[in-house]
């Protein structure tokens, strides 16, 4: 029986139509779901058997594979950057009650233990043969997107909200894009700077024009260094995503970051004595999904995408961690973030390609090659 996607007879235009109603967006992009890897099947093609969706498929091996679709990619993408956005709000609430030591100690306990069998289990096949190789590079992934991002991030939060806080991350995708650029060789193309460009100036123009409810103090810097952190560290997540699991590398990570965020534990037993039940599940949603969920999801996308194409998207953060700080801290949004939020994607709407890939709104003047199919690579 014939596929439903098979291709019929039907002139150019119209077969043009069909293939972009059919087929995503976003499985057209450069580098899009798959830029290393052959595990996605573009719709009208066979999947991977359903067998192959063992837990331990997925944890052993960078190259597990599972069904997957479009649709998948950008689900998790959703949940991950739903799950990082609501990190700046829960973050406030436990520091209401307990130190940031102490909410940084109990957040990367509780997903140590929940990534300690992952680590157990591959440490013979997966880990133990590839160390030598990769040991500088996991204990520099550990060290910068885990103890160093955490500490900064959560120390630079005491005195700045969730909105002020997301903004100056929002620095991330262009610092990303930049080192992907230096250290892997990846393609920072013109559309990619323009989108950059233009997400940059919502951001400045949210923190300029969003009035009393946006003012940074000093703090910033410490979320400045966060930033410099989480660049690096995606980055080097990227490269070793070749040669280890989404799962696993995240795994690696938090073991690593919490190895190193140990001298710091004091006083953890007297925090879970200091906190109240609100701060206590802001702590545990912290590790469990913000932490644990949210990095995993990353680790998924990054062997994916490019680094620098997937960072652009988390200029949706800000807007994302704004609106739920009004709605659950109180925190004030004005007129100026909502213009601000239009620019921001718009940005990334630029700098991923999709208005180059659309039907309806064609950006000829940003790339030469023509898009000649469903799969067909934009520069």
């Amino acid at each position: 029986m014939p596929s439903r996607f098979t291709k019929r007879n039907t002139g150019p235009k119209q077969g043009q139509f069909l293939r972009a109603l059919i087929v995503p967006w976003p499985v057209r992009l450069k580098g899009s779901l798959m830029s290393h890897t052959n595990k996605l099947e573009i719709p009208g093609k066979q999947f991977p058997p359903a067998s192959s969706l063992s837990p331990g498929a997925l944890l052993a091996a960078p190259g597990a594979k599972f069904v997957e679709t479009p649709f998948f990619f950008w689900g998790v993408f959703i949940v991950t950057l739903v799950l990082w956005a609501s990190a700046f709000v829960a973050i406030p609430i436990a520091l209401k009650d307990m130190a940031a030591d102490q909410v940084i100690t109990t957040r990367l306990v509780i997903s140590f233990l929940i990534f300690l069998p992952v680590v157990v289990r591959a440490w013979s096949k997966v880990i133990r043969p590839q160390l030598k190789q990769d040991w500088k590079l996991l204990l520099l992934m550990g060290l910068t997107g885990i103890t160093f991002y955490l500490f900064a991030l959560t120390y630079g939060q005491r005195t700045n909200g969730a909105g002020e806080t997301s903004l100056i991350v929002n620095m991330t995708p262009l610092l990303t894009g930049f080192f992907a650029a230096l250290f892997l060789k990846e393609d920072f193309h013109k559309r990619m700077i323009i989108g950059a460009l233009v997400a940059l100036l919502g951001v400045a123009f949210l923190v300029v024009g969003g009035g009393d409810g946006f003012q940074i103090d000093p703090n910033a810097l410490l979320i400045l260094v966060s930033v410099v952190a989480a660049s690096i560290y995606f980055v080097i997540q990227r490269k070793l995503s070749k040669r280890y699991s989404p799962t696993l590398l995240v795994a690696l990570s938090f073991f690593i970051g919490t190895l190193f965020a140990l001298p710091f534990s004091a006083g953890i037993i007297e925090s879970f004595q200091a906190m109240t039940w609100r701060s206590g599940a802001a702590v545990v949603y912290l590790g469990a999904f913000a932490s644990t969920i949210a990095y995993i999801g990353w680790a998924y996308i990054l062997s994916k995408m490019p680094a620098g194409k997937a960072a652009l998207y988390l200029y949706y953060i800000p807007v994302l961690s704004t609106i739920m700080g009004w709605l659950i801290l109180g925190e004030v949004i004005t007129l100026g973030f909502l213009f601000a939020a239009v620019l921001i994607i718009l940005g990334v709407m630029i700098g991923t390609g999709v208005l180059k890939a659309s039907p309806f709104w064609k950006i000829k003047k940003l790339s030469k090659t023509p898009i000649k199919g469903p799969c067909q690579d934009v520069p």
